[in-house]
């Protein structure tokens, strides 16, 4: 993707990253795009390697990975925890992506490499807090003077 960038003098607006089509594997294939954001649209012949397009602003849970990519595995699960402990819902419909901050070829230590994870989730839907009213009855009981006056005479 880089090589084809820099060949066609396409000025890039920021990093590097990938789109997963799904995260979720069937046979164990993946299927993602590579991608860099760019400044104007890319025109390209029909059946190429090479496309354009964009997305909206979506709401995710971001995870950080620092190092090697080999941890890659551990971060995504680490994050779908997260989502299942904060009661969040995934869209599986929205963009998984992964952002290369800092990688290959600026950064030849793996170690010093971080990659951003973002899984798409769902907006929480606002449910209204009922507040709990209790009833209390006062009950008031009338007891009477059963001691009757006596007068002395």
């Amino acid at each position: 993707m880089m090589s084809f960038v820099k060949k066609n003098e396409i000025a890039i607006t920021g990093l590097p990253f990938i789109i997963y089509k799904n995260r979720k594997t069937f046979n164990g294939k993946v299927i993602f795009a590579m991608c860099v954001p760019v400044k104007e649209e890319i025109l390209t012949t029909e059946n190429s390697e090479i496309s354009g397009g964009h997305f909206d602003d979506f709401l995710a849970v971001k995870t950080v990975l620092r190092g090697d990519y080999s941890h890659s595995n551990e971060a995504w699960n680490k994050a779908f925890l997260y989502i299942k402990g904060k009661k969040l819902v995934e869209d599986e419909t929205g963009k998984y992506i992964e952002v290369y901050k800092v990688s290959l070829p600026k950064e030849r230590k793996p170690s010093n490499w971080i990659t951003e994870i973002y899984i798409p989730v769902k907006k929480k839907g606002f449910v209204p807090r009922v507040e709990k009213t209790v009833i209390t009855e006062e009950v008031t009981t009338l007891i009477e003077n059963t001691n009757k006056n006596k007068t002395i005479k």
